[in-house]
């Protein structure tokens, strides 16, 4: 009976054993399955809320833009007109930038000046879009 006895608690501590083997085993996967979630989800909020960042210089922008007024003021335009082909390009200008940041998945627009690296400088295409957006003016 003494042997019975050894033999039926060997096979309990097995049992016991073996649950906890899959209790620990059914942790684990648990854990993994939860970490793989957890990776999942934040690589999918980093992709909807990133916002690359964008520079354009506008010094240069406005280098060119008073090159410009200035072969206008030599070919004898008047103040008033100078004024409001100013606003007008002012507007345009604002426009042509909220629509290279929109075409860059709402990038942050920085002026050159802010940015010393690691932002991609998208001047020459607001320069670019402003020519193209310019109708020849009559001299």
């Amino acid at each position: 009976m003494n042997n019975a006895t050894h033999t039926d608690s060997a096979r309990t501590a097995g049992a016991q054993h073996s649950s906890g083997s899959s209790i620990v085993l059914s942790l684990l996967s648990t854990a993994m399955i939860s970490l793989t979630v957890t990776v999942v989800a934040l690589f999918a909020y980093h992709r909807a809320t990133h916002r690359p960042i964008i520079a354009v210089d506008v010094d240069r922008i406005m280098q060119d833009r008073a090159q410009y007024m200035r072969s206008r003021i030599e070919s004898g335009i008047d103040k008033p007109s100078m004024l409001r082909d100013s606003k007008e390009w002012a507007a345009r200008l604002s426009r042509e930038i909220d629509a290279v940041a929109k075409r860059n998945s709402n990038a942050v627009v920085l002026t050159r000046p802010a940015v010393l690296v690691g932002a991609y400088d998208m001047t020459d295409v607001v320069l670019e879009r402003l020519d193209s957006s310019n109708p020849p003016k009559k001299r």
